[in-house]
């Protein structure tokens, strides 16, 4: 019985403690600036309000490869080629994959025809722009990293 009574006060204390921590107004929080530092080395990426807002609207890919015929007439078909359905997939995994996406983005131009084509009316042009956001957020982050560590 003593033991719990001794948890339930230590809990208290710890509690109050955060509390007033949470109240002062010299208790700054790391926010953005630690969220950078823990997540950018690993490709991981705050999503702007806006970014958010569109994020269903760019995962609804669903791989039927409707995009595919217009995107291979303008260039050869080969089975290892990055096509429209690779950029939009590697944002419907868990964690989105922009390194991956890195090659398919190199190669695009008509956005446009994409968004006609499209069935589900994924917003390749939308996705285009997050991506490309989010790589050269990471691309700093790591130039930055290694400029650290030398």
């Amino acid at each position: 019985m003593g033991r719990r009574i001794y948890a339930i006060f230590f809990l208290g204390v710890r509690y109050a403690i955060h509390i007033l921590k949470a109240l002062s107004p010299l208790h700054r929080r790391p926010g953005l600036s630690k969220f950078r530092e823990n997540y950018l080395p690993d490709g991981i990426t705050f999503l702007t309000a806006a970014e958010r807002q569109g994020l269903p609207k760019m995962e609804r890919c669903v791989g039927c490869d409707a995009c595919l015929h217009g995107y291979f007439k303008s260039r050869p078909y080969s089975p290892e080629a990055p096509t429209p359905r690779d950029l939009a997939l590697s944002l419907s995994r868990s964690m989105p994959d922009y390194r991956a996406a890195r090659r398919v983005l190199s190669e695009w131009q008509n956005l446009e025809w994409f968004r006609e084509v499209c069935p589900l009316g994924v917003d390749l042009g939308g996705l285009v722009a997050l991506m490309k956001r989010h790589l050269a957020e990471y691309d700093s982050a790591a130039a930055h990293k290694e400029q650290w560590a030398l």
